[in-house]
């Protein structure tokens, strides 16, 4: 370790639930004031705890000292569940001169190890417990106490490490299917951080470029950055090396997914949209149905109103009523341009002009006046012609 100079870190922490009843692909997420994420589909539900976690012990952080933190989860629905987690640990230089993750912890008695990915400078590792959670039931805590590795440092200072806790319901399955099975059945399409990824693109010079996912993106906008593609080049559904044709509309050639925009990409948070047709961004809030749309530059996520959930509780809606929170009339009045919001306050009386009406000549101008009843264009100019 440096002895000049003390390295200190401030440990972000996030808590993601996804739940899953069997054969279940819509996604349910909230945001609550502890930044909690909850993805729920189906019928099962638990809950992640880390009784002895205080944010307040995650800053300031020296390589090499302790940190309590015990996350395990709890089944507190009604129906018996497997349950798993997935730690997303940085993965960075350290002071040796190799790269390693940056925390370090050991896996309690009850757990299992069930895959590891390392991509995009993280190393993504998932475990599941060894038997089945019935209701009210706790598991053991995965780990009680992290350490810092010895990091160098051009470090970031800040640094998410990221837990989810995932269930699935562990009755009435198919022959065969195992608690290792079943994790890779039901997390593979879903609108969560299920698989660690780093979408990538290729431009018109052949060079590859990365996704920018800001250590500062939380919730939904960080689950969004993680599956965009930038859209300044090839990629799945974009044949064109120069990126995403805007003049054109989306297609399966044209850009169909969630995409970052290419200039954005160094900004603290940069955008993230979905184009096209896509069917993987519903989001249940609020006892409502939304579809996420993009990102802002705050790191906020905007959404669209999409309808109430079915009697399932899933968010199937695509077009229509279903989708509408009412239909009524803009307004019953038409005898004034300010009736269909041309114009505000003081409301006059207007008569319009067939346009199917054959003429010989007509004026334009660059603007309009109003004085006594009488409406006159400003800058006149007149052309033949007629009004079709």
């Amino acid at each position: 370790m440096n002895k000049k100079k003390i390295k200190k870190l401030l440990i972000l922490l996030v808590l993601i639930i996804t739940i899953v009843g069997v054969g279940s692909l819509i996604a349910f997420l909230t945001d609550t004031d502890q930044e909690t994420n909850v993805f729920t589909m189906g019928k099962v539900d638990i809950e992640l705890l880390e009784p002895n976690w205080n944010e307040l012990n995650g800053a300031n952080i020296l390589p090499g000292q302790p940190i309590s933190k015990d996350p395990k989860i709890k089944n507190i629905g009604n129906n018996p569940a497997y349950v798993y987690m997935k730690v997303v640990n940085p993965v960075v230089d350290l002071a040796t001169g190799s790269t390693g993750v940056l925390f370090n912890y050991t896996i309690n008695s009850g757990w299992t190890e069930l895959d590891e990915v390392e991509q995009c400078g993280y190393r993504a590792t998932t475990y599941y417990y060894n038997t089945s959670l019935n209701p009210n039931e706790s598991t053991t805590t995965l780990f009680d106490t992290i350490t810092v590795n010895d990091f160098s440092e051009e470090v970031d200072e800040n640094q998410l490490l990221d837990v989810y806790a995932y269930g699935i319901q562990s009755t009435y399955l198919q022959s065969g299917s195992t608690v290792q099975s079943m994790f890779s059945d039901a997390f593979t399409t879903t609108l969560s951080d299920t698989e660690e990824s780093c979408p990538s693109v290729t431009d018109c010079d052949n060079n590859e470029l990365h996704t920018t996912i800001p250590s500062n993106l939380k919730g939904l906008a960080k689950i969004m950055a993680r599956n965009a593609y930038l859209d300044n080049g090839q990629s799945e559904f974009v044949n064109s090396c120069s990126g995403v044709d805007f003049s054109a509309i989306s297609s399966d050639t044209n850009g169909k997914g969630i995409y970052e925009i290419a200039s954005t990409k160094d900004d603290a948070y940069p955008i993230y949209y979905y184009r096209g047709a896509v069917t993987n961004n519903n989001v249940k809030f609020g006892g409502f149905c939304w579809k996420a749309i993009r990102t802002t530059d705050t790191g906020g996520v905007k959404m669209i109103y999409n309808g109430k959930p079915d009697q399932d509780g899933y968010c199937t809606n695509t077009t229509g009523t279903s989708t509408q929170i009412g239909s009524s009339k803009y307004n019953t009045n038409y005898t004034s341009i300010a009736d269909v919001g041309y114009m505000y306050g003081t409301r006059y009386s207007s008569s319009r002009k067939d346009g199917s009406v054959l003429a010989t000549a007509y004026m334009y101008g660059n603007d309009v006046t109003y004085s006594n009843g009488t409406y006159t264009l400003i800058d006149t100019m007149t052309s033949s012609g007629d009004w079709s």
